[in-house]
């Protein structure tokens, strides 16, 4: 991820534009989310069977 802020989608929908990139790498690390690209996260949850 490269942005300063970063978007976060859950099940298709984007949740937030605003997401400071510090919250969105550990929310990656922490494997409570995915990366879409470089500017967007997904939440790992909206996986369901394929984890």
């Amino acid at each position: 991820m490269k942005t300063e802020r970063v978007q976060y989608w859950r099940n298709g929908i984007m949740v937030t534009a605003q997401m400071p990139l510090e919250t969105a790498r550990r929310l990656v690390a922490k494997g409570e989310a995915y990366v879409i690209t470089d500017q967007a996260i997904g939440d790992i949850r909206e996986l369901g069977s394929l984890v």
